[in-house]
C-alpha cells in the first residue's frame, strides 16, 4: 500500500517536472517535439531527473515519451493531484468573483463551504468580470452561481416565457 507521504512525493516530483517543462522554451520545444527519437529525449530526461526525483516518476515520464504523449503531462499532473486529494478526503474547487476578494473575506468563504460540505476544501480563486458581482462555486461536479449575471438571467427567461401571456391580455 502506497502511503500518504509516497503520494505526496511523487505530486511533488510530477509538479517539479512540470515546471521544468513549462519554465523553459527550448527545452519544451525538444520535449514536445515528435522529430526527437524517444530514445534522445529519456536519455536527457534520465540525467536531468535521476536522484532528483522518484524512479516510478520517471518511468511514468518514459512511458508518455514512448507512447507520444509528451503534452499529456500537465493533464496527468492534475488528474494526479485530483486523486491525490480525493485519497486525503480533500475536495478542490473553484471560487469565481467579479473582483478580487480580501483573504478575509475568502477564509470566511471557504470555511462555511467546507462545514456545507463536511470535507477539507482547498480553492482557487478566479476572476470573471462578466458575472457583475456575487461569486459562483464550482465544488467538485456541483457549481453553485450566486452571480448577479446568473440572476438576471433567470429574470430575463421568466419574463420572456410571460411574454406570451402578456401579448394575450
Amino acid at each position: 500500500m502506497t502511503s500518504l507521504a509516497e503520494i505526496d512525493r511523487a505530486g511533488n516530483d510530477l509538479r517539479f517536472i512540470v515546471k521544468i517543462v513549462e519554465g523553459d522554451d527550448r527545452f519544451q520545444k525538444f520535449f514536445l517535439s515528435p522529430r526527437i527519437m524517444p530514445s534522445t529525449k529519456k536519455e536527457l530526461i534520465g540525467k536531468i531527473l535521476t536522484g532528483k526525483v522518484l524512479k516510478s516518476v520517471i518511468n511514468l515520464v518514459y512511458i508518455m515519451i514512448d507512447k507520444h504523449r509528451e503534452n499529456m503531462l500537465v493533464d496527468v499532473f492534475e488528474r494526479f493531484k485530483q486523486l491525490a486529494d480525493e485519497i486525503r478526503g480533500v475536495e478542490s474547487g473553484t471560487i469565481i468573483t467579479a473582483v478580487p476578494m480580501d483573504e478575509r473575506d475568502f477564509q470566511l468563504l471557504e470555511e462555511r463551504i467546507q462545514r456545507f460540505s463536511g470535507r477539507r476544501v482547498t480553492l482557487n480563486r478566479e476572476i470573471d468580470p462578466s458575472i457583475i458581482g456575487g461569486v459562483v462555486l464550482w465544488l467538485g461536479h456541483h457549481v453553485i452561481d450566486g452571480s448577479i449575471q446568473h440572476r438576471l438571467d433567470v429574470i430575463r427567461r421568466r419574463l420572456l416565457d410571460l411574454k406570451p401571456q402578456l401579448q394575450a391580455d
